[in-house]
């Protein structure tokens, strides 16, 4: 008896047979996948293949295994058009959820509380960044001055940070300006005077 090269084993007859083990040539194996490309399978049959993969847990080393194989491929014009699409109208899972894990001292480029400036340690903390929504929220994003939509906005305390400490935190002492209009109504966004 003479040894199989594939599986080392002695040939029997069932190594005789064609596909025994399952070695198809590269052109069997082309004219297969052409065959069933485009092939439209029925909605019975999706549920079924759906309801077979329900709950089958992916390994960590085949997950690795499937992201160093898509490594350097890009996706098609069409295929990231569906995925935009896909996504519209879905609400993303951080929205209006501040990020605690990564805030202050947990943060990696945590300087040890040091601030920009006299005005820094209010404009980064989360009451102000409450207080910014809350004033564009009531003015609808629209800049007060112009009736602007869709520009960037800035909040404009009306009464100054630095003499009212009491109202910077006050939703009714901000008003919703455009960048142009903030500018030319603040004095201070001008040069005239310092905080």
């Amino acid at each position: 008896m003479s040894i199989c090269n594939l599986c080392g084993n002695e040939k029997e007859r069932y190594h005789l047979q064609k596909n025994h083990h399952n070695t198809q040539n590269p052109k069997t194996r082309r004219k297969i996948s052409l065959a069933l490309k485009g092939r439209k399978l029925s909605k019975e049959h999706i549920l079924k293949m759906s309801e077979s993969r329900n709950g089958h847990i992916v390994s960590i080393e085949t997950r690795r295994k499937i992201g160093i194989a898509n490594r350097g491929k890009k996706h098609s014009i069409e295929s990231r058009k569906r995925m935009s699409e896909a996504k519209i109208g879905g609400i993303p899972w951080n929205k209006g959820k501040p990020h605690f894990k990564i805030r202050g001292e947990n943060h990696p480029q945590w300087k040890g509380g040091v601030s920009k400036g006299r005005r820094g340690e209010g404009y980064f903390n989360l009451q102000y960044k409450k207080w910014r929504t809350s004033v564009f929220e009531r003015d609808d994003h629209t800049c007060q001055e112009c009736k602007k939509r869709g520009c960037y906005l800035e909040s404009h305390h009306i009464k100054s940070w630095k003499d009212y400490p009491l109202l910077r935190l006050d939703v009714d002492n901000g008003i919703t300006y455009c960048r142009p209009c903030h500018i030319k109504k603040d004095g201070n966004r001008r040069g005239k005077s310092s905080y």
